[in-house]
C-alpha cells in the first residue's frame, strides 16, 4: 500500500545516505506533513499554484490551516503570484479574504490529487486514503522540474473549467 511504500522509501533514502535525498522529501505524518507544506510556501519566489479537491476541509485542523494561511499571506507580501482551484461549495478563508487582491481563486469540484507547483520547480503531492479520505498517509515534496512543468500543464487544463472567483 502507499503508506507502507513512502515509509519505507523515507527508511531507505535516510539508511542509504545518512540525510535527506536533495531531491524528494517524504512525511508520513500530520506533523511532518505540517513542516513540508510550511516549507513549500517558503520555497516559493514566484509562482504558487495549488489544487484543493471536493475532500478539502477548511473547518478540520484549524491550528494548521491557520499556520498555512499565515504562510501564504507572507508568500503573498513577498510578491508571489498565488493561484489556487477551491472546491465548489467551500469558504475561502477569512484571513485570506482580507488578501482577494493579491491572488486568483477559482472553483471546481475535483477530485484530482491535491497538490501544489511551486515555481515550476518543486510539486507538493498529498496522498490520502482512498477509502477514508480523512485519512492522511503522507505527502512527497519533489524537486524535478518536468514533473513541475507537466503539473503546471494540468493546474492549467483544470484552471480552464473553473468558475472564477467572485
Amino acid at each position: 500500500n502507499t503508506e507502507n511504500f513512502l515509509r519505507i522509501l523515507g527508511e531507505k533514502q535516510k539508511r542509504l545516505q545518512h540525510t535527506e535525498n536533495p531531491f524528494y522529501e517524504i512525511a508520513t505524518d500530520i506533523n511532518g506533513n505540517l513542516k513540508l507544506q510550511l516549507k513549500a510556501f517558503d520555497l516559493a519566489q514566484q509562482e504558487f499554484l495549488q489544487i484543493l479537491n471536493v475532500h478539502h476541509n477548511p473547518g478540520t485542523n484549524r491550528n494548521q490551516k491557520n499556520q498555512f494561511e499565515r504562510a501564504i499571506i507572507k508568500m503573498l507580501d513577498r510578491g508571489v503570484k498565488y493561484r489556487s482551484i477551491y472546491p465548489l461549495n467551500k469558504e475561502i478563508p477569512t484571513s485570506l479574504k482580507n488578501h482577494k487582491n493579491k491572488f486568483e481563486i477559482r472553483k471546481l469540484d475535483t477530485t484530482f490529487q491535491r497538490c501544489d507547483v511551486i515555481d515550476e520547480r518543486y510539486v507538493l503531492i498529498k496522498i490520502l486514503d482512498e477509502h477514508d479520505i480523512l485519512n492522511f498517509i503522507g505527502s512527497i515534496l519533489i524537486d524535478d522540474k518536468k514533473l513541475a512543468k507537466n503539473m503546471k500543464y494540468t493546474f492549467s487544463l483544470l484552471w480552464e473549467k473553473t468558475r472564477i472567483q467572485e
